[in-house]
């Protein structure tokens, strides 16, 4: 047993002195029997709810009424569950009821996956009654008891079940597969923000190549937001997600543009993503856009939407066009050093400069005439200096200047 688990020990063993029964279970089971690192560590109980709060100082009933209490214990927050089973799934996602049992058995049955039925008693024992050892063994993603009960309860677990294969580089056995092919359409019942939690840690995934064929293969991609009829687009986007790893933001915009999207506001909106995300993707657009254009990365570019985002622009714009990306890479490190300035702020001059050497009123002739100046300093065709840049400005003397 390892250090997050021996952290957690202190809770199990409070609830053993109190006559309870309590284990570790679920995920971080799995992953610890797979020696992959783990995440929240989650403990299931024969205590009582109320039990629970009382054995403990700090508690959070974030979902009393399904039996889970938060224990907050050194600087730290384990969710402590009570055993249970659960009744119908009247709305696709939470069971109508919930009863609490004494069995630890009962427990895991009602459980999505036997990888994730998997328990762990104090001393490092594990209790696995639906042989999910053995499903981790053959890398096999396989239902606990009947699929097709499984994903009738909650039909997300459709996608947890493709997000597993990616992030764990296994298969599903060939009955969750056939009832995932027959109930995909269950899908349209589910909130598009749980849909979309599930697919994002499925991109993100080692074997996100297989499980996004996988989702074409099983024609899932037609009850996603706006991936209906896209077998082709989708899986040259899996070949390019392969290729080299790449940010959930990277991997979005390879996935507009494979699926050549025009409107890539209402794109997002369908899928319920966050302004932030759609910005973020623009900007690598509009990256990629100027590269395809330009033979060279120009000063200004880097400049416009600064380093970081040009290095993934540069990333993606590699992958799309089947080119290396050193010498652009290089070629960013080197502009990146010599950029005169960082920002608009570092200029040398103000419009109130402006408005002064030309004896004119604001207006828009002076947000172009500083855009003017500020390209010019970024290329290089003059100093930032102040007097320098009158000098040059009044000889070059704008086209524009007199059409105010």
């Amino acid at each position: 047993m390892e250090g997050p688990f021996i952290k957690a020990k202190p809770i199990i063993v409070t609830l053993m002195e109190a006559g309870f029964e309590a284990y570790f279970v679920g995920g971080s089971v799995r992953d610890y029997l797979l020696g992959r690192s783990r995440g929240d560590i989650d403990i299931a109980t024969s205590a009582l709810p109320e039990d629970v709060q009382s054995l403990f100082d700090r508690t959070i009933p974030v979902g009393i009424k399904h039996g889970t209490v938060v224990v907050l214990h050194n600087q730290e927050m384990y969710e402590v569950t009570t055993f249970r089973i659960d009744g119908d799934y009247q709305d696709f996602r939470r069971p109508s009821k919930v009863e609490f049992v004494t069995s630890l058995e009962e427990d895991l049955s009602r459980r999505d996956f036997t990888i994730n039925a998997i328990a762990m008693d104090i001393h490092g024992t594990i209790i696995d009654p639906f042989e999910g050892q053995k499903d981790l063994k053959n890398k096999f993603i396989q239902t606990v008891g009947n699929p097709d009960d499984r994903f009738l309860e909650d039909p997300l677990r459709i996608m947890r079940a493709i997000r597993f294969v990616s992030q764990l580089d296994f298969e599903l056995s060939p009955e969750t597969k056939k009832s995932i092919e027959s109930h995909a359409n269950l899908l349209t019942k589910i909130s598009v923000e749980r849909v979309l939690v599930e697919f994002e840690k499925l991109l993100t995934g080692k074997a996100n190549e297989k499980a996004i064929i996988l989702i074409t293969e099983l024609q899932i991609q037609n009850y996603l937001p706006q991936l209906n009829n896209k077998e082709e687009e989708l899986a040259r986007f899996a070949v390019l997600c392969s290729k080299q790893p790449l940010t959930l933001e990277e991997q979005w915009t390879l996935l507009i543009y494979s699926l050549k999207v025009e409107d890539i506001e209402f794109f997002f909106k369908q899928w319920k993503s966050s302004n932030e995300k759609i910005k973020t993707c623009r900007l690598y657009l509009n990256v990629i856009t100027e590269l395809k254009n330009c033979s060279s990365l120009s000063c200004y570019t880097v400049y416009t939407y600064g380093p970081e985002t040009v290095k993934s622009g540069i990333r993606l714009f590699s992958l799309l066009e089947n080119k290396q990306s050193n010498l652009m890479l290089t070629a960013l490190q080197t502009i990146t050093r010599s950029l005169p300035i960082l920002t608009r702020k570092d200029m040398a001059i103000t419009g109130n400069d402006l408005i002064e050497w030309y004896s004119k009123q604001g207006g828009p002739w002076l947000s172009e005439t500083i855009e003017i100046v500020e390209k010019a300093i970024v290329d290089g065709e003059v100093e930032n200096n102040k007097e320098k840049i009158k000098e040059w400005l009044l000889t070059c003397n704008p086209p524009f200047e007199n059409n105010y």
